[in-house]
């Protein structure tokens, strides 16, 4: 090829890349009109047999670049169509000259910036192969449906079959650069996140379609002088490290040396104080949403409901975790083979509750593996569990990072340290050796890595840190040079979370028969003995009435208090994961709503229909309980935000159900309460549902000797004595009204108020 003409400074802004057919070249493309071809006559030569001597023009005129065929035997090709008359070319356009193949390109930062090999789909540019039709072909030849135009691709490298049950892949190339999870295959059925390489190109399978990504398998992770100070105490202090991709790395150190600490930072979970984590060449925590399903995270606690199966507790984590749209059937063929990969498949229609802690322990595994993370992190993984489990789940995590996962755990299992890659030794905050296991006992000067930490006992945290980065620079990973890679390019997830997180506490549920009696039997019971119990009363419909809305305030209360503080940690994950606050929280209390409301309708049927019934107006008297079943709810779930412990929640909801009764207005009449206790009382959620069933015991009577007999507390507490003359029916709406305006608004603040703390909540690790 003939070096172009060098004419002005603007000529870099316009070149031709020669991808493949021809040793990788550059070259400028000078103003006015080039002819490529074979013959050495033209201004770029490409000396190929599929190359006409004459095969086409460029013209650079007014900072546009076009391109027309000259006549050729093999014709021009841009973007896999034949070019018919003059083109204009775009940057990244790829150039077909017979078998030689070129890109188009603007700019040098733009040649530079190009992290992803280009790729023709349905002739032109893309980034994705649509996974549609009966076979698509892929390969170097411009007659593919996906032409990949590189020399490491052959001319038919694969073929895609796409039928009902899902995609398959065939290799019809014999260089054996064919792979699906780094690993030689024939022909292999697509499972959501299998990564199919072909030769440079990397795609990812979404259950849709298949996405060109980076190359690169795995994460690198590097620390750069990070600290975390609480309470004015240095947790970790000016810790450095790199991981490679792929590696399994090992975090111990005596207790209270910052592991956790240190696993949260470099997980961005809690981001350090000082210093900075770079994923994959950028600023892990400038970005921290976007990597979010890059990364996966095992806490210490459980995070799987054990009221589900393991099937569902799998399924429904793959609802909220895979994109909307992901077909049915490749949800069930991740969850089936995920299962598989961890030894669990014969457990999945058990509970979560009735396994072991080991198998307890895949299963949280299992579900951070459902999208297929490029990093794992677990905190203490192997706590609580027998030498046998624990040794079992250490080589199920050196498979993982073989498989193409970069693992990170803190662990206090020295008898499995020689599966990992690195181990990093903490001690009072600081890091004072990283590197293979065998190096760290050569170091130490311990015949077992038990001995570790009694020898760290002997010198300062920051003698052995000194003693360690006088050797640093020989060890294996001492040092990194990280090349920036592109931003995570996986879709969001884009499910209806309300939706399944609704169905998930629905199935959990009624996973269990005898939830159902508990909701059937527990307000069935009370209604009958109020129906029993209250009668011949002068005014025995306002004490039913009463019992059943405390009894509604008890139920919404007792029902919303260990749910939020009861799968925190599942929830901090799922946040993680991509899962919204508001989602979470409005599917929670719509849930609890709707056993809270059949409870109380139970209760109330019962009470008014059981013995001597009770009287009133019934709109008011079930939209006031309705009302008061949101509120009660609320209530329950504000609870559950604000409680360290689930002790402590249930602790606090006499607390707050007490004084509700004292303040109702029932147990003291209004008429009798001091004036401050009053004017607090009417605040009061209960109070105001008292005044909602005192207008229904009155509502549409005539107010005379008889009605102040039977309801005299209700005339009372409305103040109608003095108001209404003897005779007048009892029709204003007003209090009734102000009182469910009331208890709406109250619905409303402890939701929005239970919401906002949540969000505090979810931060404290």
């Amino acid at each position: 090829m003939k070096q172009a003409r060098q004419t002005d400074s603007a000529d870099s802004r316009f070149e031709l890349e020669v991808l493949c057919g021809l040793d990788p070249r550059r070259f400028a493309i000078p103003p006015g009109e080039t002819i490529i071809g074979s013959s050495p006559a033209c201004q770029f030569s490409l000396a190929h047999p599929s190359v006409s001597p004459t095969h086409c023009r460029l013209e650079r005129k007014a900072g546009v670049c076009s391109i027309e065929d000259a006549g050729s035997t093999t014709k021009t090709f841009v973007n896999a169509r034949p070019v018919a008359e003059k083109h204009r070319l775009a940057n990244g356009d790829i150039v077909h000259l017979g078998t030689v193949c070129l890109r188009f390109m603007t700019g040098e930062s733009s040649a530079r910036s190009a992290k992803l090999p280009s790729m023709i789909a349905n002739g032109r540019i893309a980034t994705e192969i649509t996974l549609a039709g009966s076979g698509i072909t892929i390969g170097r030849d411009v007659d593919c449906d996906v032409i990949l135009p590189s020399p490491a691709v052959s001319r038919k490298h694969a073929r895609i079959e796409v039928a009902a049950a899902g995609a398959t892949v065939v290799a019809t190339n014999d260089n054996g650069d064919c792979l699906v999870n780094g690993r030689h295959f024939d022909r292999h059925q697509f499972v959501f996140g299998d990564q199919l390489t072909l030769g440079p190109y990397r795609f990812e399978y979404d259950g849709n379609v298949l996405r060109l990504i980076p190359s690169e398998v795995g994460a690198n992770l590097v620390a750069n002088e990070i600290s975390v100070v609480c309470n004015g105490h240095r947790m970790i202090d000016r810790i450095s490290l790199h991981i490679e991709p792929n590696e399994f790395v090992g975090i111990i150190g005596p207790t209270g040396a910052g592991k956790s600490t240190l696993l949260h930072a470099l997980s961005g979970l809690r981001p350090a104080d000082t210093g900075s984590v770079l994923f994959n060449g950028n600023d892990l925590y400038a970005n921290v949403e976007r990597y979010r399903r890059e990364f996966g995270w095992v806490p210490q606690e459980d995070i799987v409901h054990k009221d589900l199966t393991v099937a569902d507790a799998l399924l429904f984590a793959a609802k909220l975790r895979l994109p909307r749209g992901t077909p049915a059937r490749e949800m069930a063929r991740l969850v089936n083979q995920t299962a598989a990969r961890l030894s669990i498949a014969d457990k999945m229609t058990g509970l979560v509750g009735a396994l072991s802690g080991g198998e307890t322990k895949k299963v949280s595994v299992a579900v951070e593996l459902l999208c297929r993370p490029h990093i794992l992190f677990l905190d203490e993984p192997t706590s609580g569990l027998d030498p046998g489990a624990e040794s079992r789940l250490m080589e199920l995590l050196r498979q993982l990072a073989d498989g193409g996962c970069t693992v990170v755990c803190t662990t206090h299992t020295m008898q499995s340290l020689y599966l990992l890659d690195r181990v990093i030794v903490l001690s009072e905050g600081e890091a004072i050796f990283s590197g293979p296991p065998e190096l760290a006992q050569e170091f130490f000067g311990v015949r077992e890595m038990a001995g570790i930490f009694s020898r760290i006992e002997e010198r300062s945290a920051t003698e052995w840190r000194r003693a360690f980065e006088s050797i640093h620079a020989a060890l294996p990973g001492g040092s990194a040079t990280v090349k920036s890679e592109p931003l995570s390019t996986r879709r969001k997830v884009t499910a209806f979370q309300p939706a399944v997180i609704f169905a998930r506490a629905w199935t959990a549920w009624s996973t269990d028969w005898r939830n159902f009696a508990i909701l059937l039997s527990q307000p069935v019971l009370i209604g009958l003995l109020l129906a029993l119990a209250v009668s011949g009363t002068a005014d025995d419909s306002a004490l039913k009435l009463f019992f059943v809305s405390v009894a509604t305030l008890w139920f919404g209360c007792s029902n919303g208090a260990q749910q939020i503080i009861g799968e925190l940690p599942i929830y901090r994950r799922e946040r993680m994961a991509g899962l919204h606050r508001s989602s979470y929280f409005f599917a929670k209390w719509l849930f609890l709503s709707v056993i809270t409301l059949i409870q109380s309708a139970l209760l109330f049927a019962v009470t008014r229909f059981v013995g001597a019934g009770v009287t009133g107006a019934l709109d008011w008297q079930l939209v006031g309980l309705a009302v008061m079943a949101l509120v009660a709810t609320g209530l329950g779930l504000a609870i559950s935000a604000v409680a360290r412990s689930v002790t402590q929640a249930v602790l606090l909801v006499p607390l707050l159900i007490i004084p509700q009764i004292v303040l109702s207005g029932f147990t003291v009449p209004a008429s009798e309460m001091k004036p401050m206790i009053l004017k607090v009382s009417e605040y009061v959620p209960s109070f105001q549902l008292q005044r909602t069933m005192d207008t229904s015991l009155i509502w549409g009577k005539v107010i005379n000797a008889q009605t102040l007999e039977q309801h005299l507390q209700a005339v009372q507490n409305l103040n109608i004595t003095g108001q209404a003359a003897v005779g007048t029916v009892f029709d204003r709406p007003d209090q009734g009204l102000r009182a469910l305006f009331i208890q709406g608004c109250w619905a409303v603040v402890v939701y929005v108020f239970a919401f906002v703390v949540l969000g505090f909540k979810e931060r404290e690790y």
